[in-house]
């Protein structure tokens, strides 16, 4: 994703936040991934990261999202932010894409029911979904996760934190 491309990608990521929150509606962040996995801990990178920052509106799922879809569908969420490290891209990149612009299934990393699917379970429409994701180089068992996913995990933290904030201005 170009500079340009993800700059877009963040902007429409706080416009969508602060229109959810002037209607009254509910924002609500899904991390997956596996810290145990290396490059896939990305999505608990940012859970625990977005905890530390105070924020309550965050759900970790590990590796089995599947399993917090009853949760999610309990919320009601206007929008649901899903954060999970992705295949196919330069490690440590950031992608932020609404659900229907991302080809299903999706290039996840340990999930064996596409997230379509599963949003769908839950009680959403795709549309009500944006996927905050960074790509992953390392997945072995028991490896650390890279440096470059380290850093898109404090990156992508501040920028839904920057963008939760619209919620209470």
């Amino acid at each position: 994703m170009t500079s340009s491309a993800r700059r877009d990608g963040e902007r429409k990521l706080e416009e969508l936040v602060a229109r959810v929150s002037q209607r009254g509606g509910r924002v609500l962040i899904l991390c997956i991934g596996n810290p145990l996995r290396g490059d896939d801990a990305f999505g608990y990178l940012v859970y625990r990261r977005l905890k530390e920052m105070g924020v309550s509106t965050v759900i970790y799922a590990g590796s089995t999202p599947e399993n917090v879809m009853g949760l999610i569908a309990r919320a009601r969420p206007s929008l649901l932010i899903v954060v999970d490290a992705l295949m196919g891209g330069r490690s440590g990149e950031l992608v932020i894409a609404s659900l229907p612009e991302v080809k299903s299934p999706l290039p996840l990393t340990t999930h064996s029911l596409p997230l379509d699917v599963l949003v769908r379970l839950a009680g959403l429409r795709p549309s009500q979904v944006v996927v905050l994701g960074a790509y992953a180089s390392r997945l072995e068992f028991g490896a650390k996760p890279s440096d470059e996913i380290v850093g898109a995990a404090e990156e992508a933290a501040l920028l839904l934190l920057r963008a939760l904030s619209t919620c209470r201005a």
